[in-house]
């Protein structure tokens, strides 16, 4: 486990599960868990089958600017982030308070049958789209976080 993803497992463990990290309250509906996790489906499908504009289509503004090719993007993930590219199975956990913002946690399992944990880095944007803003694969670690408090 590299040193980035023990500190986020950490933080995640010690996160305010009601504030934000610019201090602001944070909830998710159901309608946001359901919109979140098919995003998430479907740029893991967009990665299977190298359909880079597709997976794109999900990115954040801050990934589009760190990645401005719809292929190097592509080419990150299979290279940094293999067990999101083929997996054999994927089950979504709680969605948490980081300090990077909400994330959704996940297990993975890759084509090899290991099992990896991540969270994925999500943002609601200005237009209303939920998408990725990046995903932190902390190995075999077991994350522990407490849940973000469900609007009513």
């Amino acid at each position: 486990m590299s040193w980035k993803s023990m500190m986020m497992a950490l933080a995640v463990i010690d996160a305010d599960p009601h504030l934000g990290a610019d201090g602001v309250s944070t909830e998710v509906t159901a309608d946001d868990e359901e919109a979140i996790r098919l995003m998430i489906r479907s740029q893991l499908a967009a990665f299977r089958s190298g359909n880079a504009e597709r997976a794109y289509r999900h990115a954040s503004h801050g990934v589009r600017v760190a990645f401005p090719d719809p292929e190097r993007l592509l080419a990150i993930v299979r290279k940094r982030y293999r067990p999101l590219t083929n997996p054999s199975g994927v089950w979504f956990g709680e969605i948490v308070i980081t300090p990077d913002g909400l994330a959704q946690v996940m297990q993975v399992v890759d084509d090899n049958g290991d099992v990896h944990h991540a969270l994925y880095l999500v943002e609601k944007e200005r237009d209303d789209v939920w998408r990725t803003n990046g995903c932190l694969i902390v190995g075999d670690a077991v994350i522990e976080a407490e849940a973000v408090p469900q609007a009513a």
